[in-house]
């Protein structure tokens, strides 16, 4: 019980939103950094597949953590969709750029197909927890600000 009162009372600061960041970095971040990503993903293949493995993992653990820059999930499941497909898409540009070492399957639409679900589950999950926080971090209905007083009857 004690434990719950003591993390109320820790002020939370949550990190912006994207849509309140100025025009030149919500494009950077939201379409230079999965391209940027992925194209790394697709180098790493042509080095090994843990590395390949290790990058995707990062990949994924953004994609959460960018869900969490929306106020809510489908918001963050919409920029996980974006994202994932470029994501995909540039993994494709990276693994033809370097000679590969690991062969990815034959059929390539997969894989841009497969990161746009899972970016979009992950970013899902980001804005998910992102409404939940905020939610949590809101006072109760009650306790906010004062309210102004009612007029009385003969005003």
């Amino acid at each position: 019980m004690r434990a719950a009162a003591t993390a109320r009372s820790v002020s939370y600061v949550p990190r912006r939103l994207l849509t309140e960041r100025s025009p030149t970095a919500q494009v950077a971040i939201a379409i230079l950094a999965p391209a940027a990503v992925g194209l790394l993903c697709g180098l790493a293949l042509g080095v090994s597949a843990t590395a390949y493995v290790v990058a995707a993992a990062f990949a994924l653990l953004g994609g959460a953590a960018v869900g969490y820059e929306h106020a809510d999930a489908l918001e963050g499941a919409g920029r996980g969709l974006a994202g994932g497909m470029l994501l995909g898409t540039f993994v494709l540009f990276g693994d033809a750029i370097a000679s590969p070492r690991v062969s990815l399957p034959s059929s390539h639409v997969l894989l841009p197909v497969c990161t746009t679900a899972i970016c979009a589950a992950c970013g899902l999950f980001g804005g998910a927890l992102r409404a939940r926080r905020e939610q949590l971090a809101a006072p109760p209905p009650g306790r906010g600000e004062p309210r102004a007083a009612a007029p009385g009857p003969g005003v």
